[in-house]
């Protein structure tokens, strides 16, 4: 995904100066951390092979979208909240329709794979590489 970090430098030592501490905006610094290689030939051979995939990431939504632009998935990937906010009448159908979702919290990745699993009865997988996917890598079959 894409991302941007702002850098700012302090005159003097910011943890002595605490609230006192003085901040100037240095600049903007871009950085780039795209899909592996060989991630657009998985999808596509998951997708041979009749597997749906889903991208839930806690990133942006705009990172979520043009990853899986990059990638070979749909782009119709949602942010979290607008997941988390939808009736409970809409939900299932919410998370069975998005190509993915982004902005997510560790729990709506769990509640995702549940309503995958539960809901409609499909068998669920998940891969992840952090502490934020251990509920939802449990939840999975």
């Amino acid at each position: 995904g894409y991302k941007t970090i702002a850098i700012a430098v302090c005159e003097g030592n910011a943890r002595e100066l605490g609230d006192a501490a003085v901040w100037k905006f240095a600049g903007l610094l871009p950085m780039l951390d795209p899909p592996r290689e060989d991630t657009p030939a998985t999808i596509e051979s998951l997708h041979h092979a009749n597997i749906s995939v889903k991208m839930i990431t806690g990133d942006h939504a705009n990172v979520g979208k043009e990853t899986s632009r990059l990638i070979g998935l749909g782009t119709n990937v949602l942010p979290g909240e607008e997941m988390r906010n939808a009736p409970s009448e809409t939900k299932n159908d919410i998370i069975w329709n998005a190509d993915g979702f982004a902005a997510v919290l560790p729990s709506d990745k769990r509640e995702i794979v549940l309503v995958l699993r539960n809901h409609f009865g499909l068998v669920t997988g998940m891969t992840g590489d952090g502490v934020n996917d251990a509920a939802a890598l449990s939840a999975a079959q």
